[in-house]
């Protein structure tokens, strides 16, 4: 049995690698992140989730996930003079 490979398959394949990518960049950056000694202390995380009602089906509602990484370390910039 194969499978069809219809516009539509590829297209949702397509947005899953790309959601699955995102993830997996999240993840990557919160283990460097966690994972450095030096920024430790110096890192702020925040999750945020807003659920909005669909304008044209009140019964489907869209799931707004927001991931924030911030730095707060000092730049030490060398001056040349």
């Amino acid at each position: 049995m194969l499978i069809q490979f219809t516009l539509d398959l590829f297209k949702g394949l397509a947005q899953a690698a790309s959601n699955l990518g995102t993830v997996f960049a999240l993840g990557a950056a919160a283990f460097w992140f966690f994972r450095t000694s030096k920024s430790k202390q110096r890192i702020q995380f925040d999750l945020g989730c807003k659920v909005y009602a669909l304008a044209n089906n009140l019964n489907e509602k869209v799931a707004e996930i927001q991931f924030c990484f911030e730095t707060r370390a000092s730049l030490n910039i060398a001056s040349i003079t």
